[in-house]
């Protein structure tokens, strides 16, 4: 149901199911806030973003994709120290992502160390995906 109604853009009638499952004690599992980030990414609803992907967080600490997708909402919504500071509690927190797929796109935007700013991220012929594809 939250996922059907994220993908209409009732994000606030999805929030209050998932407050009221929280309310009555029922467990709201990650891939139901992942549902309601994924409505908010579409649909450019930061704060319920915000929320979606703390909860997201709190129950799969470790997700690489939850960070780099709250950093890249941030980014498409001009608060770009938001998005670095995103990309800084995964590093403090001991998180490991693909920077060359997903990191090269953000250092266009925000100094990420270690990343020159004028990478771009082209998909080359042979390709770790395509290689990997191969095999």
């Amino acid at each position: 149901m939250v996922d059907l109604l994220g993908k209409f853009g009732l994000l606030d009638e999805a929030m209050i199911i998932l407050n009221k499952m929280s309310v009555n004690g029922l467990e709201v599992h990650a891939s139901v806030w992942g549902a309601s980030l994924g409505a908010c990414r579409m649909h450019k609803n930061v704060f319920v973003a915000e929320i979606a992907g703390e909860k997201i967080l709190e129950l799969e600490p470790s997700n690489s994709g939850v960070y780099m997708i709250l950093a890249e909402i941030f980014l498409a919504s001009g608060r770009k120290q938001e998005a670095y500071n995103m990309w800084i509690r995964m590093k403090e927190k001991g998180v490991k992502s693909n920077l060359a797929v997903v990191g090269l796109s953000l250092a266009s935007v925000v100094p990420i160390p270690g990343i020159p700013k004028t990478t771009q991220c082209v998909p080359q012929r042979g390709s770790v995906q395509s290689e990997s594809m191969s095999q």
